[in-house]
């Protein structure tokens, strides 16, 4: 007779198995998100995402673009400045999902507020 643990596995397996996907959940509650401005050349348009690894997005976005792609900057996420509120603030420079026309109001923002450039209120570090 087959029981329901030959089928799931044991209580005991199933308790570490919820353990291990809390303590998963938990690692990516604390990754810090970026929100990344990339260039695609030639094509004049820009993408506006997140990522928690922009070499690694950055290489997906190669792989995934016909055309060569420059990294115009990141910013750290934060709760008043995410992806979904840029992607709002330029709405109508929107070509195509989380693509935009290369514009130099949002070429200013990028500069503005990318990493390594103090703003007046300390938000990007």
């Amino acid at each position: 007779m087959v029981t329901f643990d030959d089928i799931h596995g044991s209580e005991k397996d199933l308790l570490l198995l919820q353990e291990k996907t809390q303590r998963r959940n938990m690692r990516q509650k604390k990754q810090i998100r970026y929100v990344y401005f990339v260039e695609a050349q030639t094509l004049g348009l820009i993408k506006i995402g997140w990522t928690h690894d922009v070499k690694r997005r950055m290489v997906s976005l190669q792989i995934d673009c016909p055309v060569p792609i420059k990294l115009l900057g990141t910013l750290k996420e934060e709760v008043g400045l995410t992806e979904g509120i840029i992607h709002r603030i330029f709405k109508q420079t929107r070509i195509r999902g989380e693509w935009f026309r290369d514009h130099a109001i949002l070429r200013q923002f990028i500069e503005d507020n990318k990493m390594g450039r103090k703003s007046k209120n300390d938000r990007i570090r």
